[in-house]
């Protein structure tokens, strides 16, 4: 797939592509991404596998193979490929699907990572039903934002947890009730729980010892 304003460049004959590239790991993305005309594989635990991190996808087909049935170039498609920072990326036929009619390519771009990742959380992990108390950690994160959604949207009681400036946000997507991390343990306090959708790794075992109950975590894994 690609995108369409984008040209193919071509370098001593060989088309290329221009692609970010990610060989260490830190907090910031300005700090770790850079774009490259050649990705270079890399391996080992301390920097990433995969030098390109994308893996969400929304765009043009370009090129199928020839035993692809389903799908032809110029259909508008969005989901998921390995090293998906770049004009093109390669998938497979079950990782795509028709773009949805009223989302931009941009929008539907968000949705395939963070919105499975969400609902494999609070559907398929925690279970969560009509009118339980519901704990999402990273609420105003790429999947917190779905989960609060999800939950809400199943008749749940949705309490959020983000920072001072995004609490106005979750609120917005269906929060019941929102805490401040930055001000207050959110495990500290009286309310008790169903279910815990974690989008924050380091926040789980203290919920699991707090509450008693398996916290779903969420957190999504490559490819």
């Amino acid at each position: 797939m690609r995108n369409m304003s984008e040209p193919i460049a071509t370098a001593g004959g060989t088309k290329t592509m221009t692609a970010v590239v990610q060989e260490r790991y830190g907090t910031e993305p300005e700090a770790v991404l850079r774009t490259a005309r050649l990705v270079r594989p890399v391996s080992g635990v301390r920097r990433p596998k995969l030098p390109n991190p994308g893996r969400s996808v929304a765009g043009v087909v370009g090129v199928v193979g020839s035993d692809v049935t389903g799908f032809a170039p110029g259909d508008e498609v969005y989901g998921t490929a390995v090293a998906a920072f770049a004009d093109y990326a390669a998938t497979r036929p079950e990782r795509i699907a028709p773009r949805p009619a009223g989302l931009t390519f941009e929008e539907a771009a968000t949705v395939p990572v963070s919105a499975l990742t969400s609902l494999q959380a609070v559907r398929d992990h925690g279970k969560v039903e009509e009118g339980q108390q519901v704990l999402i950690t990273g609420a105003a994160g790429g999947v917190g934002t779905f989960a609060v959604q999800l939950a809400h949207a199943t008749g749940a009681r949705v309490t959020a947890v983000a920072s001072t400036p995004k609490l106005c946000a979750v609120r917005a997507l269906g929060a019941d009730h929102v805490i401040d991390y930055t001000r207050e343990d959110f495990l500290a306090g009286p309310r008790r729980y169903d279910a815990i959708i974690d989008t924050t790794p380091s926040s789980t075992s203290r919920a699991t010892a707090v509450f008693g109950i398996c916290a779903a975590r969420s957190h999504p894994a490559a490819g």
